[in-house]
């Protein structure tokens, strides 16, 4: 009965080995210096990229405005990243990020072209004063390459090419793990989100450029569309995205359950899917009304939500990336990505479980709404095959530390959520809890321990043991029954 929901001919393991294939032909013939991250083995790269450092932590982003020209046939993108900033600490010296393939032309300062440094790809630029702590700065970096290819063996990557039927580019950036340094130049590090973007993109006329946010305003000069999107609301820098198709579109409008606000929704997807997609996407408005009723408002309204037809799928904030397929359960997933991943965010990828555990416990809660509870813990039970259980759901900090199989921050995530909701025996308390999550941390990053003492304040009780049994170590749970008073 669950595969009422997910359809039975996807078989998205094999999708993925699919797409790795696909990939393997076309690689930068570049071997990232990063460690063994599957065995926990950690170099200097690994730290260099995972670790905040001073010339990182004294300054924090406001804005990106992104200006980028894609040229699919040459699987090539140039452009500049206009990085706006406040210091945090007085300092002559910050670093941003860029994937050492990617040539930089300049970096401009107010009119001053900077003489950089870069050591893989940290990019460290000295001014010629110090910045003062709380100045407002701004810096223009032009830069141009072919981005980083997906290599799914460590989970990097920058820009997905791909054709549609016709030959046409479908194609999307995807950094997740890596990051958007992969793509464009940046403030890599998952602490620092900016409080709102923008992504002005030039393709060629026959291709739409969706990204994140709103569209302003469209242009079509010498034979290539520009369209300017913004986005009003802080966003991590992976979730910065462009995905390319010949795509049509479709509108349609939600109110949301706890507001009269009006969301706008779109969805993009190519002329010969047309029919699947609309099928499929009616699913949409019932999958929103349900996620705000167990997690609150939809945190984007300002920036609407578009479900995008696209290579690979992922959660890009407002634009979410539903796959070529539209297949149920990569909606329910990476929409519910909006409330775990997006709103509430991490500050470090050791900690991604809690984006991707509480995304998949939402799967079963749409299954649990609209099929009956006990069809929602069948889907659940259904993921145990999935879990390895070989490494610790919470991995490292300080290195960067996703570049590994990462199965089982999602299913025995889930799983455990589940656990710990039967534990509690109390569903008003702990879907309370749930919600409570998103308004307290709507916006902003937490961290393991952060959100586990936050869970176990609210529902009032210590689950430390539970949680930590589960979370930083690998060993299977073992049931006590002691005999009292000689019963």
């Amino acid at each position: 009965m669950v595969n009422r929901l997910i359809d039975e001919d996807l078989d998205y393991e094999a999708k993925i080995t699919v797409l790795s294939k696909e990939v393997a032909a076309r690689e930068n013939d570049v071997e990232l210096k990063i460690g063994n991250h599957g065995s926990n083995q950690f170099n200097r790269a690994d730290t260099l990229f995972g670790e905040l450092s001073p010339a990182l932590s004294c300054y924090n982003v406001n804005y990106y405005k992104l200006e980028i020209e894609v040229d699919p046939d040459r699987e090539w993108i140039k452009g500049v990243s206009n990085i706006h900033f406040t210091m945090v600490e007085s300092s002559d010296k910050i670093r941003i990020d860029l994937f050492e393939q990617l040539a930089i032309d300049s970096i401009i300062f107010k009119g001053t072209y900077f003489v950089y440094e870069r050591d893989l790809d940290a990019v460290y630029i000295t001014f010629p004063r110090t910045l003062k702590r709380y100045e407002k700065v701004q810096i223009s970096v032009v830069y141009e390459g072919h981005p980083l290819n997906p290599d799914f063996r460590i989970w990097a990557s920058g820009f997905f090419w791909q054709e549609d039927e016709s030959g046409n580019s479908f194609s999307q950036t995807l950094c997740q793990g890596y990051g958007a340094k992969a793509w464009f130049p940046v403030k890599n590090h998952l602490s620092d989100e900016p409080d709102s973007s923008s992504v002005v993109v030039t393709v060629p006329e026959n291709i739409i450029a969706v990204s994140n946010g709103k569209l302003i305003k469209t242009e079509l000069t010498e034979g290539k569309k520009t369209f300017h999107w913004q986005a009003k609301s802080p966003i991590n820098n992976y979730n910065i995205a462009v995905h390319l198709g010949n795509y049509i579109s479709s509108d349609d409008v939600y109110y949301g359950k706890d507001s009269l606000e009006k969301l706008d929704l779109q969805y993009y997807f190519l002329r010969e899917d047309s029919t699947l997609a609309m099928n499929k996407l009616s699913m949409v408005p019932k999958m929103m009304g349900i996620y705000e009723k167990y997690f609150g408002t939809y945190p984007f309204v300002a920036d609407g939500l578009k479900l995008v037809q696209s290579p690979y799928p992922m959660e890009h904030q407002s634009c979410i990336a539903v796959g070529k397929y539209f297949d149920e359960q990569l909606i329910l997933h990476e929409t519910a990505h909006e409330w775990w991943g997006n709103s509430v965010s991490i500050v470090d990828n050791a900690d991604i479980w809690i984006h991707e555990a509480f995304a998949t416990y939402a799967e079963s809660l749409y299954i649990e709404e609209t099929l009956g509870y006990d069809i929602g813990q069948e889907y659940l039970k259904s993921r145990k095959n999935d879990i390895h259980n070989d490494y610790p759901i919470v991995g490292i900090s300080g290195v960067n530390h996703f570049h590994y199989r990462i199965e089982d921050k999602y299913f025995k995530g889930a799983l455990m959520l589940n656990t710990l909701r039967h534990l509690v025996n109390n569903d008003q308390l702990w879907f309370s809890t749930l919600k409570s999550i998103q308004l307290e941390f709507k916006h902003s990053s937490i961290s393991t321990e952060r959100i586990l003492t936050y869970i176990s304040n609210k529902l009032g009780k210590e689950y430390k043991t539970f949680l930590d049994q589960y979370l930083y170590t690998t060993k299977i749970p073992v049931l006590e029954i002691k005999q009292a008073n000689g019963q």
